[in-house]
């Protein structure tokens, strides 16, 4: 890793919430104000989310960002500008166990860090590493969505929405499938807790 120390660590953000809470549009918008700054920033994805070109960040709303796409958190490093400032990971949940020890690493080097990621999978239980990047980050925003819920026909609830779920042949995935499954709009709906469903969940007390 080339020599990026300044004096002191720089602050870890990591922005948080579920699918469709503008998250990659909030960590886009801090990239360009320290790009504006004359900062030298970059950005970095998993390689498997497919939901953009693999060089570049895409928010909901169609903003993109240069990005370098990467199967493990500390392949990093081998993409690092010598001077870099700033660098952007974007849906951190999808990363590797060792994500947290790196982001560590950066932030000791000198680099600033803001990260993107869901707490929570469809299911409701944690994420991958991305509550301990939360736990271990010095500022968290979070960010909230509006739940989708149709209650009535054409009338969706509107309350704020905390939760990700997932359909499957049209209704809720069941708990015990797959934990990543990249998507969008067609796989996925930003609700509240009252209308998170997850059939066969062992502790979730269904209210719907």
């Amino acid at each position: 890793m080339k020599n990026h120390r300044e004096k002191g660590p720089r602050k870890v953000t990591a922005i948080s919430g579920p699918m469709f809470a503008d998250k990659t549009n909030e960590m886009i918008h801090r990239l360009e104000l320290a790009s504006f700054a004359k900062l030298t920033v970059q950005a970095f994805k998993w390689t498997g989310d497919t939901r953009s070109a693999a060089d570049e960040i895409e928010g909901h709303n169609g903003v993109r960002y240069p990005a370098i796409s990467v199967d493990k958190a500390r392949d990093i490093f081998q993409h690092l500008k010598t001077g870099v400032r700033i660098i952007g990971i974007d849906e951190a949940q999808f990363l590797d166990e060792e994500t947290p020890f790196v982001v560590q690493e950066l932030s000791q080097s000198g680099i600033g860090v803001i990260l993107t990621g869901l707490p929570t999978d469809f299911r409701g239980e944690p994420f991958g590493c991305f509550p301990i990047l939360e736990a271990q980050a010095h500022k968290v925003h979070r960010r909230f969505a509006i739940c989708s819920y149709e209650v009535s026909l054409g009338e969706i609830c509107g309350k704020k929405a905390t939760q990700t779920q997932r359909f499957k042949d049209g209704e809720p995935a069941d708990f015990d499938d797959k934990v990543i499954v990249v998507g969008a709009e067609e796989q996925y709906q930003a609700v509240c807790p009252l209308h998170h469903r997850v059939p066969g969940h062992p502790r979730l007390r269904m209210w719907c």
